[in-house]
């Protein structure tokens, strides 16, 4: 399949600057859009029809990888012991969506099917793939319908010492996800991955137990969450092949719901440090190139083909 050179980009204010960061990621990418169907439910009735029943999400490839590697996730211990770890994670994560799934032109159009290599997996496999495309699902479809570029997990500060916060009546029970649109106010999310259609039982069972995550954060850094998600990838259709996925909103917060004392510096210095640690450490492999009127510093990752890069403002 013919392919061109896609660029996405993610505009952000720099941490206590007036100036902005803008993180891109270059990449061969087949032409055309990709439709992902998806099932909205419990959404405030004020909102567009994006936020009602069945829907579809026409978007592109390059949205999907952006939502993939950009979904706050990383080991900190790994990444200060080793100053490559964000290069490989970057690739971990590219090849992952590029092996598991793939574009398929049908009667509705290009779809997202998965792949061989994904149908052949253990089934512990699948259990840890299908969690990662809930992930990018999860701000795939939080930056395209909540205008929200930052989202980040909530382990990560846990991991640091960084929050004293003791989740009752479970550990298990937080939420995966914290995050800020671009307003900069608080959403909480929580992300699910399944290897089969939810219907049912399953359907029911799986929103169950993430509403109840979404609900057990009380405020944000003093805020009330402006959104509280449950996002579920899964694979629908006839053959139970299709990518789709589904959301919820669910109202209010747990009884004994707890305050997270995080502040937005926190959550984007974080965020945007992966690319920073990155492009620190590989300096020397780095180049300048211009993108849309802009400088970014690049540096091109052989290995997943993409280049990622951060404006030099």
């Amino acid at each position: 399949m013919e392919a061109q050179k896609g660029v996405v980009r993610l505009m952000s204010m720099a941490i206590q600057q007036p100036s902005v960061m803008t993180i891109c990621l270059s990449m061969p990418v087949p032409n055309g859009k990709i439709n992902i169907p998806y099932s909205s439910s419990g959404f405030p009735s004020n909102l567009s029809a994006h936020f009602y029943g069945p829907n579809v999400c026409a978007c592109s490839w390059s949205d999907l990888a952006w939502a993939a590697v950009t979904v706050g996730k990383r080991n900190h211990f790994d990444l200060m012991r080793f100053p490559g770890y964000s290069y490989w994670e970057i690739v971990m994560r590219m090849s992952t969506i590029n092996a598991n799934l793939m574009q398929v032109n049908d009667l509705r159009g290009n779809r997202v099917h998965r792949s061989g290599v994904y149908k052949r997996s253990d089934p512990s496999e699948k259990t840890a793939t299908s969690y990662f495309l809930g992930l990018a699902a999860t701000k795939l479809m939080s930056e395209r319908y909540l205008s929200v570029p930052w989202l980040m997990h909530l382990d990560v500060y846990m991991a640091l010492g960084q929050l004293q916060v003791v989740f009752q009546p479970n550990s298990d029970e937080k939420p995966d996800l914290v995050g800020l649109d671009r307003q900069r106010r608080w959403i909480v999310a929580e992300a699910k991955g399944r290897s089969s259609t939810l219907t049912g039982a399953a359907k029911a069972n799986v929103f169950t137990k993430a509403k109840r995550q979404t609900q057990q954060i009380r405020t944000i850094n003093g805020q009330l969450p402006v959104w509280r998600v449950a996002v579920a990838s899964h694979f629908a259709g006839d053959k139970g092949d299709r990518f789709a996925i589904q959301w919820e909103d669910p109202d209010g917060q747990d009884d004994d719901a707890v305050d997270v004392p995080l502040t937005e510096e926190d959550l984007l210095r974080e965020y945007y440090r992966p690319f920073v640690d990155l492009l620190r450490t590989r300096g020397d492999d780095t180049q300048d190139l211009e993108y849309g009127h802009e400088t970014y510093r690049v540096l091109p990752i052989t290995e997943a083909d993409v280049s990622v890069g951060v404006n030099t403002k």
